[in-house]
């Protein structure tokens, strides 16, 4: 997202792979031609019953033909482990070396990648197998191993019990974005985790609920009280302790969040979010009613200069919470995020950006973090 994007492994293309062009290579025939056979015979001379034809070993080191360019033509003994050719998946991606140098040059090696803890000896290792070899080089930089995904009672996944859960049932009954929050925010992917569908229903209402009602109420005040944050941003020090407080919540979650991703502890930076959106909610909304209840007095000709200040900074603080919210979770949450950030900009027009995956990621800001304050409302 913005600046935030890294650049990772292409896993399109494999049919490049150089690795598979060798003469030898007898799967360079079309798998459903049935002519196989005949072809195969008509090479080798066999004399063999068609019932008869056994291409396992040992029997099929006694088939040879006549190579082109002179010599005799025979199954390569000595076979690599099958993963080296998903190992050589950089280069061949690319149809590296025998084009697009610059291409690979820029892409290798890969900021990330991640698949199952199966892929120890498998994936991970032939990468940097092949890598050590080509390239003297290691072929990622980091890597997630995901763990299994069991039933609730924590067994592993299996048709014959019973126990196996469509995924595309799940995702189509609470969307993607659920989904995706609710395996990152539950366990690190490395660990094993017990899948609950009834955690699901609670991470939907729970945070995601929680975080569209906090739009829906500033919204709702925001089309009676006409505000599109088209005055002056009213500066921090200006406005309540309230207002401070979780304007400061947002700079440190904005810090932890940030941090936690660079070092791909996207779990860390979940339930990071998750505590920032109960305070959001539960703390801050729930304390700021009252001035959004005066911001209708007012509209409504009554109240006070100080009820119109109160009401500005309820709505520039919660709108630049919203808006910093809809830029954390979209890593994890992408549509949610964008459909957050695209209610908020068309309330104000003050982002440049159709769409915040083309937004940057949020950063701190400097003399925004009130630590002090921080801890006094974490003892209340």
């Amino acid at each position: 997202m913005g600046d935030k994007a890294v650049k990772g492994m292409d896993v399109g293309h494999k049919d490049n792979n150089p690795l598979n062009n060798s003469p030898e290579n007898l799967r360079n025939e079309d798998p459903s031609d049935n002519r196989r056979e005949p072809r195969l015979r008509e090479k080798s001379d066999l004399n063999t019953a068609p019932d008869e034809l056994d291409l396992h070993r040992p029997f099929v080191d006694e088939i040879t033909w006549a190579a082109p360019d002179g010599g005799t033509m025979r199954r390569v003994t000595d076979v690599l482990d099958v993963w080296f050719d998903s190992g050589a998946m950089p280069y061949a991606q690319w149809h590296y070396p025998f084009e697009n140098e610059e291409l690979f040059e820029k892409h290798f090696p890969a900021d990330f990648i991640c698949e199952g803890v199966d892929q120890t000896r498998g994936w991970f290792y032939t990468l940097h197998a092949i890598a050590t070899l080509v390239q003297k080089n290691v072929a990622f930089k980091n890597v997630i191993v995901n763990g299994l995904v069991l039933d609730e009672k924590g067994e592993k996944m299996s048709k014959s019990k019973g126990n196996t859960v469509n995924p595309f049932d799940i995702v189509n009954k609470y969307g993607a974005d659920v989904v995706r929050w609710y395996m990152m925010s539950n366990s690190s992917p490395w660990d094993s985790m017990k899948f609950s569908e009834s955690a699901l229903s609670e991470v939907r209402g729970k945070f995601f609920g929680t975080i569209e009602n906090v739009y829906r109420f500033m919204s709702s005040y925001a089309n009676i009280d006409g505000f599109s944050y088209q005055l002056a941003v009213i500066p921090v020090c200006e406005r309540s302790e309230l207002d401070q407080w979780i304007l400061s919540r947002l700079d440190s979650t904005i810090g932890t969040v940030d941090h936690a991703l660079d070092n791909y502890d996207v779990t860390r930076a979940a339930r990071e979010l998750e505590k920032f959106v109960e305070e959001l909610s539960n703390w801050y909304i729930r304390r700021s009613r009252p001035r959004f209840w005066s911001a209708k007095q007012v509209a409504q000709g009554g109240g006070d200069s100080d009820a119109v200040h109160q009401k500005e900074c309820a709505y520039q603080t919660t709108y630049d919470c919203l808006l910093g919210l809809a830029k954390l979770i979209s890593p994890i949450a992408p549509f949610f995020g964008d459909w957050l950030y695209k209610n908020l900009n068309d309330l104000t027009s003050q982002e440049v950006h159709e769409s915040v995956h083309c937004a940057s990621f949020p950063a701190t800001t400097e003399g925004q973090k009130l630590p002090d304050l921080e801890h006094k409302m974490s003892l209340a």
